[in-house]
């Protein structure tokens, strides 16, 4: 079965209380070609933009600006060039930003390998904060979840999700890869706090080449003799002479050995004959 994987250790964060316009994120190490790249994000102001230092093209996923909780967002960017440096660029100058990113491997490379996404403010309880579910279609896909409080908690995952990245108390991001298609919801532990913001982004693994490919069909082998083709040559014509016919027919000139003499008197040559 195909399906999403980390790539072990390649996650990272970072975080500043100062303002700042950008803040800036580096990998453990370059990522690889081909790879889907997920980012986590947030401050007092919105995010305009994600660049990293292999020219790859970054697209939102969630944006929410809540009351309560600030910005928090969610990027990606799919099939990347490698790279190492990721930068976030705020709209304007803000406090309290973060940024966290992180590395898979087996997603859909050919078109966009998101699929479905799903967020919510202050949905269930401190315990387990909830957005509503998202089915896959398929197993194997990867969900991507973020989460963000006020900072009265410590911000972090339940079952059935992996802890990626706290880079500051108030926010924290994870995943958890699907062996089934089934309905699914994110589901973050803020505990102590009175609010959040839980969401979530999934998506679907290359196709599996087993299923592509028709199974090979084995069974005895069948041999088929051909018949020897023999030839045999038409028989010669055989030629007849009727003497009937052939006494009949007087030639129009007299031998030309015999009668030469009296061809040539009577002035006359006869066909294909010499005259001395």
């Amino acid at each position: 079965m195909a399906q999403i994987s980390l790539v072990p250790g390649q996650f990272a964060s970072a975080n500043s209380t100062a303002a700042v316009a950008t803040l800036a994120v580096a990998f453990p190490a370059q990522t690889k070609v081909g790879s889907l790249l997920c980012a986590h994000g947030g401050a007092t102001a919105a995010i305009t933009s994600i660049t990293d230092d292999g020219l790859n093209t970054w697209t939102n996923d969630i944006a929410v600006n809540d009351p309560n909780v600030a910005t928090d967002e969610a990027w990606h960017t799919y099939n990347a060039k490698v790279c190492q440096t990721v930068t976030i660029h705020f709209a304007v100058t803000g406090a309290f930003a973060f940024v966290a990113v992180s590395e898979y491997r087996g997603a859909n490379r050919a078109y966009d390998p998101k699929i479905l996404v799903s967020d919510q403010s202050d949905g269930g309880t401190a315990a387990n904060s909830t957005c509503p579910d998202v089915t896959p279609d398929r197993p194997g896909c990867l969900t991507f979840v973020i989460n963000r409080d006020t900072g009265a908690g410590a911000a972090t995952w339940n079952s059935p999700f992996t802890l990626l990245s706290q880079s500051g108390q108030a926010d924290c991001d994870g995943y958890y890869v699907q062996g089934q298609a089934a309905a699914i919801h994110a589901d973050a532990n803020n505990t102590g706090d009175t609010h959040w913001h839980v969401g979530m982004v999934t998506f679907i693994p290359e196709p599996d080449a087993t299923l592509a490919m028709p199974k090979t069909m084995r069974g005895p082998r069948v041999r088929f003799k051909m018949p020897l083709a023999r030839f045999t040559p038409d028989a010669l014509p055989v030629v007849t002479f009727d003497g009937a016919l052939m006494a009949a027919i007087t030639p129009p000139w007299p031998s030309p050995v015999a009668e030469t003499p009296s061809v040539v008197a009577s002035g006359m040559a006869p066909p294909n004959d010499l005259i001395p």
